[in-house]
């Protein structure tokens, strides 16, 4: 025998029995001898599974995106012998029983020796609303059938994970275009006369899940819920006033050097700014229990943090949290 396989006799009174090993992929033949010669024409096939796989987490991860739409992510087949005859390839994906939010994984063609995945969802393990005990990441079994001489193979399971991503983050307003404001000499000295383009700038979101995933309108509703604070609720729609600072504190300030003005101006508006980012900070509890209450509302009910949950995250520093 060759490359590593073996071939065991065992004798006893009334017949000879005879056991290959046959480890290696190949075509073989198994002769045997006891009166009569007889010939066994064998195939040893084996069979692996690729992940051709482009996600953020890089090249050949085994990690992709929970999405429901066409993703760049593939699995190919592997069989060696490569000069076998395969008749049909069969893609499938199984996951555990008694899981929530439908599992589910469809391959653009589920015949073929290469197939790209079009929908991969995240499922909850166990079944729970809650993060916590869930986690992110959901792990399938991928398993690619061949049909070989009339025989059906199945590939051992190929492990592949889905990974939901519900990040997002709200940009907090600011002070904008402070060297904007306009400075003009009145006899000899340095007057603050217009405002110029110094403004509030606006809360901006980002959300971090894929468009195309179930999570995606829940982490917005989060995200938005604090453009909403900040532009209508107090204290948070008070803060970094520009046109309330200007008024108050900027218009008319003078100076006989221009620069020193200018100096002046910077200081109120920086003082302003970490004063107005303390009572921010301060608040912003309030801020998550209110944004977590909205993203609550909003299907899928899963990957969720208790009210106590997000107070750890979010400690109470203003006396008014639930």
């Amino acid at each position: 025998m060759r490359d590593g396989n073996t071939l065991d006799i065992i004798e006893d009174h009334s017949y000879n029995q005879y056991k290959a090993t046959l480890d290696q992929p190949g075509f073989y033949e198994i002769t045997a001898k006891c009166g009569n010669e007889l010939t066994v024409k064998v195939i040893v096939v084996k069979i692996e599974i690729e992940g051709v796989e482009w996600t953020e987490e890089g090249l050949n991860s085994k990690i992709c995106q929970d999405s429901n739409t066409v993703l760049e992510f593939s699995f190919k087949a592997v069989v060696q012998p490569d000069t076998v005859n395969v008749s049909e390839y069969i893609w499938t994906a199984n996951w555990p029983e008694n899981v929530g939010h439908e599992p589910e994984v469809n391959f653009e063609d589920s015949f073929t020796q290469k197939t790209n995945v079009v929908k991969a969802k995240w499922f909850a393990d166990p079944d729970s609303n809650l993060l916590s005990e869930t986690g992110h990441i959901s792990e399938y079994k991928i398993f690619i059938a061949i049909s070989v001489g009339g025989l059906q193979l199945k590939s051992d399971p190929h492990i592949w994970k889905v990974k939901v991503t519900i990040g997002g983050a709200c940009i907090w307003p600011e002070f904008i275009n402070e060297k904007s404001i306009v400075l003009e000499e009145v006899d000899g000295i340095f007057v603050v006369t217009e405002q110029g383009g110094f403004s509030r700038s606006e809360p901006r979101i980002i959300v971090e899940a894929s468009q195309s995933s179930d999570f995606y309108n829940k982490v917005y509703v989060h995200e938005q819920t604090h453009v909403d604070q900040w532009q209508n609720q107090e204290p948070w729609k008070n803060l970094f006033d520009a046109n309330k600072l200007y008024n108050s504190s900027l218009h008319g300030m003078e100076s006989d050097c221009k620069q020193d003005l200018r100096d002046q101006i910077s200081a109120l508006v920086s003082q302003k700014h970490l004063d107005d980012m303390a009572l921010a900070e301060q608040y912003e509890c309030r801020q998550e229990q209110e944004a977590y209450a909205a993203e609550r509302e909003e299907w899928p009910n899963y990957l969720e943090l208790t009210v106590e949950e997000v107070l750890q995250i979010h400690p109470c520093f203003c006396g008014e949290c639930p």
